[in-house]
């Protein structure tokens, strides 16, 4: 009877296992003793490589709730994220509380028969779990997107049959480390509309390479799980712990022979897409909470992988990373992370895509050879060209905005055509906006004059260039020619667009070519 006393008969919950199971410890047993308790009775040492220590205990019990039950309520917490309203159980404190008040358990308590007292992280540390579910807050600006990708498609195949047949033909090709391809461009060309129009033979991953921030584009929040995730596995590799020749060389004992998170997040995205849902051709959005289970690996473990969906007849994704960049003011690593984020892929011949406006990423070169001869090696392909903006009203009271104004001026329809991204949509906008808004005769050069006004101080709202003096002058010239002829004060930058005045000359519009370029309210289209 003495004996049957002196024990305690917990029960416990496994987060990610979901399962529940009982244990016995001694009455004056500290935590410590019941973490090995439940370290033997799941024997973990057979399964897996950590040790009891890794283990994390959370006391089920909270104020005015009482210990959880054995219900579905219990299911959904064991198949969550770990509630931190949970209190950690330190190590070292009596499980029972002792004549000072330290423990946990009343020393007269008396567990019930569908009680869980105790939830168990299981967490090897060379494996963790992530949840990927995409913020749908911005709907809109999703399905706007996707809706250029289709128009695209429909009106620009060109553009992207030229990616496409690349990537098919660097998967046909027996280059190792496996080429990459450059998407740059200056802000608002339309980098980010042509990664929702390359769709093939494959599916593909789009995300963000660089943190996603309050000032960030809309469509960004969309991506910001996978986003996120990518980054945090790049962060625990350490990058900066690593000598920058490694980082930059695709063939070094770093990419080869180290156990990197970043294999392992890879390694979870093709066993998802692997899966016969998820084969066909499309943009992979998590729009729907899914587990990635993610453990620490080496490229050969990858590639283990890759030859398996080969061998069954599947086919590879590719993956495009945006918003690369190797500003170290920017972003904590710039240059290492940015060449690490694009040579994992290449040293496990996985075709890889990466966009920015920072010319520098198309040029992170390994250090030269010191041989005096060598193989020729491509290492690089480069998109030369964007598709045009496709004009999309969503609308009827817009359509027809547009379609009277375009058959007064047809010169709007050649300005909302001939320019690119962001900058056609801002015009399109404000061109129907003002359409609507004025009932009676509208001359073009009024017309113009609030559009591009409207561009322009919605360029320097939301550019980052816009932030330097510098900047701001270059907008100013690419606007207009005449304010390349006197440079305005900085004071006079920072102003909004000052008011317009009626023109009775006739109205000029000066177009800007360079190298097949053209400008419209200071950016490349």
């Amino acid at each position: 009877m003495k004996q049957a006393e002196d024990i305690v008969k917990l029960g416990c919950g496994v987060y990610d296992e979901g399962t529940v199971f009982s244990v016995e410890v001694t009455h004056h047993a500290r935590v410590k003793e019941l973490q090995k308790a439940i370290f033997k009775k799941k024997r973990y040492a057979l399964r897996y490589t950590f040790s009891a220590s890794d283990l994390t205990l959370r006391l089920a019990w909270k104020e005015g709730e009482g210990w959880l039950q054995c219900d579905e309520d219990l299911d959904k917490i064991l198949a969550g994220q770990v509630d931190s309203a949970f209190e950690k159980m330190l190590l070292l404190c009596p499980l029972v509380k002792n004549e000072s008040g330290d423990g946990y358990l009343e020393s007269a308590f008396d567990p019930g028969d569908c009680e869980v007292h105790v939830l168990v992280e299981a967490r090897n540390p060379n494996e963790f779990v992530v949840k990927v579910h995409e913020n749908m807050g911005d709907q809109r600006e999703l399905e706007y997107y996707q809706q250029q990708g289709k128009l695209i498609r429909k009106n620009c195949d060109e553009y992207c049959t030229e990616i496409l047949r690349k990537v098919d033909e660097m998967y046909a090709s027996s280059d190792f480390p496996l080429p990459f391809i450059c998407i740059e461009g200056s802000s608002g060309m339309g980098k980010t509309q042509l990664a929702f129009a390359l769709e093939g033979r494959r599916p593909w991953f789009y995300w963000i390479a660089t943190p996603i921030t309050t000032g960030s584009q809309p469509i960004y929040e969309n991506f910001s799980s996978i986003s996120t995730a990518f980054s945090t596995c790049a962060d625990k590799d350490d990058l900066m712990g690593h000598k920058e020749e490694l980082v930059l060389v695709s063939l070094s004992e770093l990419y080869l022979h180290t156990e990197l998170w970043t294999y392992g997040f890879i390694r979870a995205l093709l066993e998802y897409c692997s899966s016969k849902e998820q084969q066909h051709p499309h943009m992979i959005h998590f729009a729907k909470s899914v587990k990635l289970n993610m453990k620490k690996c080496t490229c050969y473990d990858v590639s283990e992988v890759i030859e398996e969906m080969k061998k069954q007849k599947k086919e590879l994704p590719f993956f495009i990373l945006d918003e690369m960049i190797t500003d170290d003011n920017s972003v904590s690593g710039g240059k290492i992370r940015a060449a690490f984020q694009r040579n994992v892929f290449r040293a496990l011949g996985l075709v890889v895509l990466i966009m920015g406006t920072d010319s520098e990423i198309a040029q992170l070169m390994e250090p030269p050879s010191q041989h005096s001869s060598g193989a020729v090696h491509n290492w690089m392909s480069v998109v030369p060209r964007f598709p045009p903006y496709q004009i999309m009203l969503r609308t009827d009271i817009e359509r027809h905005a547009w379609e009277m104004i375009v058959k007064q001026f047809p010169v709007v329809e050649t300005i909302a055509r001939g320019s690119r991204g962001r900058f056609a949509r801002w015009f399109l906008d404000e061109v129907v906006t003002y359409v609507t808004n004025n009932r009676g005769t509208i001359e073009l050069y009024d017309l113009l004059d609030e559009v591009f006004g409207r561009v322009c101080f919605k360029a320097q709202q939301t550019k980052h260039y816009m932030s330097k003096v510098e900047g701001r002058y270059a907008q100013l010239v690419a606007i207009s020619f005449t304010n390349s002829m006197s440079w305005p004060s900085e004071d006079e930058l920072c102003e909004p667009p000052p008011p317009k005045g009626k023109r009775t000359t006739e109205l000029l519009i000066i177009w800007t070519c360079t190298s097949q370029t053209w400008w419209i309210s200071g950016s490349p289209m």
